[in-house]
């Protein structure tokens, strides 16, 4: 079951997941990278970790990042000509009343685009080899995961920014 719930610069927030996704379902991007996400925290032994559930909270934030991300063809956490108040990962957090410690960010950018499951394979395939982007997929703390994803036609051709927003608590907005 799929749902959406809100917009945010024109694009539906995803609202809710559920863990099996049937064969052949069309899924967006963004939930195709909740679903490759959930499938690594799954494979990953002696972990006995729980799927990750989409947040409202956080899927607003992240693609709020995603969408700066673009803009400025900058792949960075933090960013100085984000808006005050935005332009640090512990402030976004802090919009959605969450503290320091029960939150963690992935980023992501890849040229060319390609297609929407490709780009998520290739997004959850780099942040599962890179330890400190693995470890924020498996941390047993994190219960919530929110994903936005936005493109750009700044460089040659199709670019795709890609951020993951986890916490243990779905945050509020």
């Amino acid at each position: 079951m799929i749902q959406g719930i809100g917009r945010v610069a024109g694009l539906t927030l995803l609202a809710m997941v559920l863990w099996t996704v049937p064969e052949g379902s069309c899924l967006s991007v963004d939930e195709l990278i909740i679903k490759y996400t959930n499938q690594e925290r799954a494979r990953a032994k002696n972990r006995d970790l729980k799927p990750l559930m989409p947040s409202k909270a956080l899927t607003y934030i992240a693609l709020k990042h995603s969408i700066h991300q673009a803009r400025t063809g900058v792949m960075a956490h933090e960013d100085k000509k984000y808006p005050t108040g935005w332009r640090t990962t512990a402030q976004r957090f802090a919009k959605i009343g969450l503290s320091r410690s029960s939150w963690a960010e992935n980023v992501f950018m890849k040229y060319p685009y390609g297609s929407d499951d490709s780009y998520a394979r290739a997004a959850v395939r780099w942040w599962m080899n890179s330890p400190p982007h693995r470890a924020n997929i498996l941390e047993s703390r994190m219960k919530y995961i929110g994903v936005g994803v936005s493109q750009s036609m700044s460089k040659p051709g199709l670019v795709g920014y890609a951020t993951q927003a986890f916490a243990s608590s779905p945050g509020s907005r």
